[in-house]
Formats: C-alpha cells, sequence, structure tokens
C-alpha cells in the first residue's frame, strides 16, 4: 500500500490506513512510554509520514480505550 505523504490522517481512519509495519513501530513506541510528540518525530522520519503530535495523541488515546474495554469484559467472565 501506497501512503500519500499529504493525506490528511483521520484518527478514526489510522489505524486502516497505516501500513502493519508502521503500526507495529507505533505500538512499540507507545510501550516504551514515549511521548505522542517523540513519537510522531521518529515515525515521520522513519516512514516519510506527515503525522501530527495531536493525530497520534487521539491514536494513543484510542488505544487506551480499547484496553479498557478489553479488562473490562476480561473482568466480567466468570467461569462457574
Amino acid at each position: 500500500m501506497s501512503l500519500n505523504k499529504y493525506y490528511q490522517f483521520e484518527v478514526i481512519r489510522m489505524k486502516d490506513t497505516l501500513s502493519p509495519s508502521i503500526l507495529e513501530d507505533f505500538r512499540r513506541f507507545y510501550a516504551y512510554g514515549w511521548l505522542p510528540g517523540l513519537i510522531t518525530h521518529v515515525l515521520n522520519r522513519r516512514h516519510g509520514l506527515h503525522l501530527t503530535a495531536a493525530a497520534v495523541k487521539q491514536l494513543c488515546r484510542e488505544i487506551d480505550r480499547a484496553e479498557e474495554r478489553r479488562q473490562s469484559e476480561g473482568s466480567k467472565i466468570h467461569v462457574s
């Protein structure tokens, strides 16, 4: 998949638009505890993107929410 450098990413579509290798890098950097500004800088340099720190920050929030939902759903399961 070819990414258009000048494409204005919408956070909801970012996960579908970005290649698996970019998402893998993002998740790894986020797991390191890096701030969105640093993640943005490294992804833009490494992959030739034009992401904004605000978009990456929103994606971090989306990942946190998804993780919270996953954990809360897991805690609702009771084995008899």
